[in-house]
């Protein structure tokens, strides 16, 4: 994959202009010629960078030469509503909602266009994908291009395998030396586990480690892989057993299928500690009250917290009229300050915007770099009312412990480093004592 980032030179030129926003079209100007010339291309450019702005003038320019059909495929209804009001009196535009097709495959015309843009490309980025995976491959147009924040090393191979070999990037750290975005910190606190919790840990730790010695008598390096790839897979399960020889194709699946379920009541007792929701809970209260996002893995610990703390609201997604009555009830709420704090999952990561809010508080740490960023991305809008503005985003994760003399290693502080790997600006707090010297904080109750 070639790789084009701003050169030392570009960077000088677009400080050398007067605001952020003229900085952030230059930017966007360098993104367009680098589509214009190599027709395939990723554009992966940090949150807030502003690519529906970068959309429309590249499309604006293509409408200047042709009148052809446009496809953009998008994953959520709340940006698809966000990109049809943008691009509105661009003609023959076509819109597709990833929602509309999950689990099946996408209708024959989306493949049938001049340019089609892919939103949020890492969700077509996976072989094994049931939603639109092939909506890249199947395309009968050889200008296509990807949209996301950042993406890993194997979706970027994948890309090579499907003939997109050009990437333009303005990582994270460009857009803050840009003052494209406000300058952020992330602020990394440790929990413990109860004793219950640390006493299930370590029976499910356990548990792994037994599954996974079983299936390093096959593959001694890759263990973990193959035991996910047999939960699902009898054909690759028989040729497992034939392998280890005195073991039956049921007794592998078998094996791989609890593997799985410990690995996933491993990462429920770290989604739901409860000293990370009781932690959270008091950084409501001592912050000083302005809009706050938390971000969760599991609605219930929301639902738990909003009965704590009436100033929270849980937000859920829905298919039904009430659903989205309800949804925007709760927003309007969040907005206009009259319940300043919103707990989410996933489905805050993307398309969500507020630009007053410096302050999110991540209870469900996840292990990629994308959804990282994406969380840092929802507090670093630029607010004009506030151009000193900086963001914080707080994660609370559990740390390594010891119950009754054995020693476990948090899988939830792995995940912490590995989606802050090639991150600025962190500091790991020993407690919330330490918070006061990066935030400002009320007295304790």
């Amino acid at each position: 994959m070639k790789t084009r980032e701003l050169s030392e030179d570009e960077i000088r030129y677009a400080l050398s202009l007067p605001e952020p926003n003229d900085r952030k079209s230059y930017t966007q100007t360098l993104a367009i010629d680098y589509f214009a010339e190599n027709k395939k291309v990723i554009w992966a450019c940090h949150t807030r960078w502003g690519k529906l702005f970068g959309i429309k003038s590249l499309l604006n320019r293509y409408r200047r030469v042709s009148s052809g059909k446009v496809n953009i495929l998008l994953p959520t209804n709340p940006i698809r509503n966000e990109f049809e009001t943008y691009l509105a009196g661009i003609s023959n535009i076509h819109f597709y909602l990833l929602a509309s097709y999950a689990g099946s495959n996408l209708p024959d015309e989306v493949y049938d266009c001049d340019i089609l843009i892919v939103d949020e490309v890492q969700h077509a980025l996976n072989k094994a994908a049931t939603k639109y995976s092939q909506v890249i491959p199947k395309t009968r147009t050889n200008r296509i291009l990807g949209l996301s924040a950042t993406l890993d090393e194997d979706k970027l191979s994948y890309l090579d395998e499907l003939g997109i070999h050009h990437q333009f990037s303005v990582p994270l750290k460009t857009g803050v030396r840009l003052g494209i975005v406000p300058a952020y910190q992330s602020l990394n606190i440790p929990v413990d586990l109860t004793p219950t919790e640390a006493r299930e840990y370590l029976v499910q730790q356990d548990k792994i480690d037994q599954y996974v010695r079983f299936f390093q008598q096959v593959s001694p390096e890759k263990a973990h892989g193959l035991a996910f790839i047999c939960a699902n897979n009898s054909e690759v399960a028989a040729d497992t057993a034939r392998r280890m020889g005195g073991i039956t194709p049921g007794q592998v699946t078998g094996s791989a299928i609890n593997y799985r379920k410990a690995i996933g009541k491993r990462a429920d007792i770290l989604y739901t500690a409860r000293n990370k929701e009781i932690l959270a809970l008091e950084l409501l209260d001592r912050l000083p009250e302005q809009p706050i996002i938390v971000f969760g893995s599991r609605l219930a610990v929301g639902d738990r917290m909003a009965k704590l703390n009436p100033k929270l609201q849980v937000y859920r997604t829905g298919k039904t009229k009430q659903d989205r009555v309800q949804t925007t009830q709760l927003l309007a709420n969040f907005y206009g300050g009259q319940k300043p704090y919103l707990y989410g999952c996933i489905n805050l990561n993307e398309g969500f915007t507020v630009n007053n809010c410096s302050i999110a508080i991540n209870i469900g740490v996840k292990s990629t770099e994308l959804m990282d960023n994406q969380r840092i991305g929802r507090i670093l809008g630029l607010d004009l009312d506030n151009p000193a503005k900086s963001a914080t985003k707080i994660n609370l994760y559990v740390q390594d412990g010891v119950y009754q003399g054995r020693s476990y290693v948090s899988q939830e502080a792995k995940w912490l480093r590995s989606a802050q790997k090639r991150q600025l600006f962190i500091h790991y707090l020993d407690s919330v004592d330490e918070l006061s010297e990066y935030v400002l904080l009320n007295e304790p109750v």
